[in-house]
């Protein structure tokens, strides 16, 4: 991913200042992969990272006009990409911390249960969680294994990776969307059932 020459990039934004769109639409051309290959490099999701690429220009493009000449305009992007980048993790940080002691609590209730063999406080969320890994396990049987590898067998995910062949970071973005998905089952479940979801 080679950095425009500047000799190219310099009359491009002076028409995009001057409010040619197209000489934008050119610029993005030139650094797309150069911008979008930068985000990857903290962001795991391909999409995630083409989706902030575009956020990247969308806001280069309203800022273009306080862009200053002498200054490195692939520094200016990426200066940009990073606040949107750091935005970005900051907003699934919450998300998945949110998510994850979500699905935490219950699985480990769940374990709780299955130790003492007695029902635990907060049924209404174990039969809910259930339900919804036995629905998993019909729809998705290696999402299943993963989560019963990770969650009741308490592999490691490099164990995981090891014994099912795939790479750790797939199964880290397996996980949290699994995780997301059963909070999401359990939570209609219980909305069906009339009980509270907290």
């Amino acid at each position: 991913m080679a950095t425009p020459a500047p000799d190219e990039v310099k009359p491009l934004i002076r028409q995009a200042k001057a409010g040619d769109s197209e000489a934008f639409c050119r610029i993005v051309a030139l650094y797309q992969s150069l911008i979008q290959g930068y985000i990857a490099r903290f962001v795991m999701d391909s999409d995630d990272a083409f989706d902030l690429a575009q956020e990247t220009f969308v806001t280069a493009y309203r800022r273009i006009g306080t862009f200053e000449e002498g200054r490195s305009f692939t520094a200016w992007l990426r200066g940009i990409a990073k606040n949107e980048t750091l935005a970005y993790m900051r907003k699934t940080s919450r998300r998945r911390n949110r998510e994850h002691r979500v699905a935490e609590e219950a699985v480990w209730q769940w374990q709780q249960e299955r130790l003492t063999r007695g029902r635990a406080a907060g049924s209404d969320k174990l039969d809910a969680l259930r339900h919804c890994v036995a629905k998993l396990r019909e729809q998705d049987k290696r999402g299943h294994r993963m989560l019963t590898m990770r969650y009741f067998q308490e592999l490691a995910v490099a164990e995981i990776s090891r014994q099912i062949a795939v790479k750790q970071g797939a199964i880290r973005v397996a996980l949290m969307r699994l995780r997301q998905a059963l909070r999401k089952c359990v939570a209609a479940q219980l909305a069906r059932e009339g009980t509270e979801y907290a």
